[in-house]
């Protein structure tokens, strides 16, 4: 019974990742922040999307395990910086491996 309990745990985890890796804004935003960090604003402009739309992606990311972020002094204030997670970096290396070292 545990057993069959703990596979249903992960299978709705998996099923739950696959959810959040639905969204190409989001592949998008992952590929993006894997090597640096970005403020929301940086994201949108590179992805012309809004700030309202790549914050709730953002958060989407953050609250799976996908993405870390940060606080820090800004010019006007408090400026949030994101970065794909460890957990998410393996993700990029999983999609990267699709199809050889993908170029974006």
């Amino acid at each position: 019974m545990v057993e069959n309990n703990s596979l249903q745990i992960l299978v709705k985890k998996v099923t739950n990742l696959g959810k959040v890796l639905s969204n190409q804004t989001r592949i998008v935003i992952l590929l993006w922040c894997k090597d640096k960090e970005y403020m929301i604003t940086e994201i949108s402009e590179i992805m012309n999307q809004t700030e309202a739309n790549i914050s709730a992606q953002v958060f989407i990311l953050i609250k799976n395990g996908l993405m870390n972020f940060r606080y820090t002094p800004g010019n006007h204030g408090i400026k949030k910086l994101c970065k794909t997670s460890d957990l998410g970096n393996q993700i990029v290396s999983f999609i990267n491996n699709l199809n050889g070292e993908l170029k974006y």
